[in-house]
């Protein structure tokens, strides 16, 4: 009997030296995919090429390093996640793909733009004239964008998700993880995907689809004339309209209810309300200022209508579209700014100097170099809307991808409806920080 224990005993004890020896004399030794992965992210640290995002750059080979998933201000700080998702890959549910991983999938230098859990976008080679887009849903890589081809925006409610591209006036590239590649000539592709990442509608499609925050709908058009309210599922749940849009007031209602703007296939205009339960009811048009309702919605949201052109020529680069709005004295001297912004400059970093210390020209240069990797505004709050004398005012603060103090804008609108039934835009200014009103 002693016999038998001591030769177990030896048997246990050899199988412990094996174990011991097969990790290096170190039980919690890293993987050597994260060893590389590691390396990968450190090599690719270094400094930026501060060439403006736009069509029109002239980044050389030599400029092409990029920041590494934690490297980089400009983008989303999605590298802070890495802590609480080093363990994804053994859960039932992945937040954000771990940047090690990435690194570890990714041949190129790239950075982290993240947009909606469990969503993640990463760019290689970002501020170069090689970049690569890739949107992966945990660590699943779902799409591969092509040359021109770049993230417009991510919305998630409960239900589904929506993403949206836009290009550089090229047709869009897109291969699904299928392998299959879709060349797309939609201004705005986009594609509905559900809470697991599978496809509902692909991109193609339907040219814009907006997620109603609180509620199981979709409004989504399909060219420029033909529109329709979307179920969670993505079957049409209406008749069809010339046009449906969700309202952009962003203070959305205290009932949790959202209204929609539509044109009707007859040329009649009215709005639907939805409830967060998805039911919907008729009602007139979006109130329109008056003594009672002096903080209107319907000012909100043409005033973000407004903007939009502004920052969708900011997104692609296009320099007529930029100069429109801020003259072409202030684009070219931004310009000469871009190549002397430090490569983790932000404005936030300025906002405790004095005004007079402060560069508008500076702002709008980290404008002009980062526009294609942030989120677009939103109206963070407006002062007045006065209905005396010149008609209802709106002198709003936009935030810009959480960056405060960049950019204001005030419109005033006429008090006397239209022929669309609307009140015109009578007068519009924009200025880039510091605060400034003509």
């Amino acid at each position: 009997m002693r016999t038998r224990l001591f030769v177990l005993f030896l048997f246990l004890l050899l199988a412990a030296a094996l174990v011991f020896a097969g990790c290096d004399g170190n039980p919690a030794a890293p993987s050597d995919i994260s060893s590389e992965s590691s390396d990968l992210a450190a090599a690719s640290s270094g400094d930026v090429s501060s060439n403006m995002p736009s069509a029109e750059s002239d980044a050389s080979e030599e400029n092409s390093a990029a920041p590494s998933a934690d490297a980089s201000d400009a983008f989303s700080d999605a590298s802070d996640t890495s802590s609480d998702t080093s363990d994804a890959s053994s859960e039932d549910s992945i937040d954000y793909a771990d940047p090690d991983f990435l690194a570890s999938q990714l041949d190129e230098p790239f950075a982290i733009w993240e947009k909606a859990s469990p969503i993640t976008v990463t760019v290689e080679n970002p501020y170069t004239d090689n970049e690569r887009w890739k949107l992966w849903w945990g660590e699943t890589c779902l799409y591969t964008l092509g040359e021109g081809t770049y993230v417009y925006g991510v919305a998630k409610n409960d239900g589904n998700a929506v993403v949206t591209l836009f290009t550089d006036g090229s047709p869009a590239s897109v291969t699904g993880r299928d392998g299959k590649t879709a060349e797309l000539t939609q201004e705005r592709p986009c594609a509905l995907l559900d809470a697991e990442g599978e496809e509902i509608l692909p991109f193609g499609e339907y040219e814009r689809l907006e997620l109603i925050s609180s509620a199981p709908r979709i409004a989504a058009a399909v060219s420029g004339d033909e529109a329709y309210l979307l179920d969670g599922t993505g079957e049409r749940v209406s008749e069809r309209y010339a046009s449906v849009e969700v309202c952009r007031d962003s203070t959305g209602y205290a009932d949790g209810t959202n209204l929609l703007h539509i044109v009707g296939t007859d040329g009649g205009t009215f709005s639907v309300r939805v409830s967060s339960e998805g039911e919907l009811s008729e009602e007139p048009e979006h109130p329109k200022p008056s003594a009672e309702n002096l903080s209107s919605g319907y000012v909100v949201d043409r005033m973000m209508r407004v903007l939009d052109p502004f920052f969708d020529a900011l997104r692609i680069g296009d320099r007529s579209g930029i100069e429109a709005v801020i003259g072409e004295e202030k684009y070219e001297e931004a310009v000469a700014l871009i190549d002397t912004l430090e490569s983790d400059y932000e404005p936030c970093q300025d906002y405790e100097k004095p005004l007079t210390e402060q560069s508008g020209n500076k702002y709008m240069a980290w404008l002009l170099k980062n526009a294609r990797y942030v989120s677009m505004p939103g109206i963070a709050y407006w002062e007045t809307v006065d209905l005396g004398g010149d008609g209802a005012y709106l002198m709003a603060e936009i935030r810009f991808a959480g960056q405060e103090d960049i950019i204001y804008a005030g419109a005033s609108f006429g008090t006397a409806e239209n022929s669309d039934g609307v009140y015109p835009l009578i007068g519009f200014y924009l200025s880039v920080g510091p605060y400034s009103v003509p």
